[in-house]
């Protein structure tokens, strides 16, 4: 697992300045097929407030490692200002905008440009 830059350009999006992604050792060392999987952790569960403890031990890379399967764990941040997201969570209530649910929404487009951006 390693780290990689997330910065989200939109003032609204609440997501940490960095996540994690675990790519399997097939898909690193070889052609293999190897399909993506988007981790969204829980409120409480970000980088700010638990480190990398849910990336680690939540024993989805074990299962990716099996299955040729990338994870890639974007990090929600707690916000106390615009946008006020005090628990880190991500937007399933619209504090980003009236387009949080479409692929239109801050947060959603930001980790479509990361997917993108793993897959080279």
């Amino acid at each position: 697992m390693r780290a990689f830059a997330s910065a989200c350009p939109d003032p609204r999006c609440s997501m940490a300045a960095s996540g994690y992604v675990y790519a399997p050792t097939a898909c690193q060392t070889s052609n293999a097929v190897c399909k993506a999987h988007i981790f969204f952790h829980g409120c409480g569960q970000g980088i700010d407030d638990a480190g990398n403890i849910v990336a680690v031990h939540s024993g989805l890379n074990e299962w990716a490692e099996a299955n040729n399967i990338v994870v890639l764990y974007p990090q929600a941040a707690r916000s106390q200002a615009v946008p006020y997201n005090p628990e880190g969570c991500w937007d399933w209530w619209g504090y980003t905008g009236a387009d949080y649910a479409t692929q239109l929404a801050p947060q959603i487009d930001t980790i479509s440009n990361m997917l993108i951006a793993l897959n080279g």
